[in-house]
């Protein structure tokens, strides 16, 4: 069975490159930028004008309305191929399944039907059908094949490039993109905001210089996220706790907070849990090599391997657990801004306890 294609692959490909789009595309990801990227990209690929494409809202659409609009040709547009999009479909596709899996073993027509959803399962006979007369494209952050699935950083930073030179006009090396990456994280949507401000600070010929990249990438919030991470990496909890305060007091919202700190943390957590996963099996995995593996680089190995021996194996190797804990409750019990708040503290308290710190990371 065909894999979804990455929306990213194919963005990269030349705009002369051959894609067969058939008569369905499902869009589906947990990103919301590279699902809209995905949706701007399959438009423009049909030859269809962006005023023509046809909207339907997934929560609200009847099959009847969505299928007579697939179905008809426009008296004004019927040169034109015709685009039918239904976002936020998954509501959508779970109450008209039978009626789409029967449109498209039956249907002639040359109307492309684009469904956007958040999930895609793979084990359902509409997947199958989609398949073989359309494809499915991913809109989620690319992961390396590796244990603990650590973002394809040097995919998205080749993503960066393209998209800076393509959309904003703006020439970045490649060790500027490497440095936003580290800064902002795998979070594409920040990513563009942050290079379309960039651009304003171009030279004539689009360059910026690496002084003017560090004083306007992510402006002082942003550093000031960084900040509290190396302060929970080197245990100054305490300092942690006063930015949190400062950053929260001009308006930050908690739920924008926790994804970044989420991200610098996550690769002490997977760093960690390679080196036990190692010691089960046999083998040594010395601390540099997992921090490579987990996603930092060469220039920052020394830094890392200092703070996750301060983290310590304990709590190091509890991390993920606890980012997924965290993750599960501000989308449910502590969705609201108050016990957002709480939870953050509280799970910078849990790195404040010392008991993890005397265990060393390789035994």
């Amino acid at each position: 069975m065909p894999s979804p294609i990455c929306v990213i692959d194919e963005m990269l490909k030349p705009s002369t490159s051959d894609f067969s789009l058939g008569k369905i595309g499902v869009v589906f990801g947990d990103d919301d930028f590279l699902r809209r990227a995905a949706l701007h990209w399959l438009v423009k690929k049909s030859g269809c004008h962006e005023e023509w494409v046809h909207y339907f809202d997934g929560e609200t659409a009847s099959w009847v309305d969505v299928h007579d609009e697939v179905a008809t040709v426009s008296l004004f547009d019927q040169d034109e191929a015709k685009v039918v999009v239904v976002r936020n479909a998954t509501k959508f596709i779970s109450q008209h399944r039978t009626n789409l899996e029967k449109w498209l073993e039956k249907s002639n027509n040359s109307s492309l039907l684009i469904l956007e959803t958040s999930t895609w399962v793979a084990t359902t006979r509409l997947y199958k059908l989609v398949n073989e007369f359309g494809f499915a494209i991913r809109g989620s952050v690319p992961k390396l094949k590796a244990w603990g699935d650590p973002p394809d950083l040097p995919l998205i930073e080749k993503w960066l490039l393209h998209r800076a030179r393509h959309e904003h006009h703006l020439k970045l090396t490649k060790t500027q993109a490497e440095k936003i990456v580290d800064l902002v994280g795998p979070e594409f949507g920040l990513l563009d905001n942050e290079i379309a401000k960039l651009a304003l600070f171009a030279n004539s010929d689009g360059g910026v210089s690496d002084q003017q990249l560090t004083e306007t990438i992510g402006g002082w919030r942003l550093q000031t996220v960084w900040t509290i991470l190396d302060e929970v990496a080197d245990g100054r909890i305490a300092e942690a706790l006063i930015h949190v305060e400062r950053l929260l007091a001009t308006g930050e919202s908690v739920m924008a907070l926790v994804p970044q700190l989420s991200w610098g943390l996550r690769r002490f957590g997977v760093a960690a849990q390679l080196i036990e996963q190692g010691s089960r099996f046999g083998r040594q995995v010395r601390i540099p090599e997992a921090l490579l593996q987990a996603g930092f680089r060469n220039n920052d190995l020394a830094k890392a391997e200092k703070q996750l021996r301060r983290i310590g194996r304990q709590r190091a190797s509890k991390l993920l657990q606890w980012l997924l804990e965290t993750d599960m409750k501000l989308k449910g019990s502590h969705s609201n801004e108050g016990r957002a708040r709480f939870l953050l503290e509280e799970f910078l308290l849990r790195l404040s306890d010392q008991s993890g710190k005397v265990k060393s990371l390789n035994g």
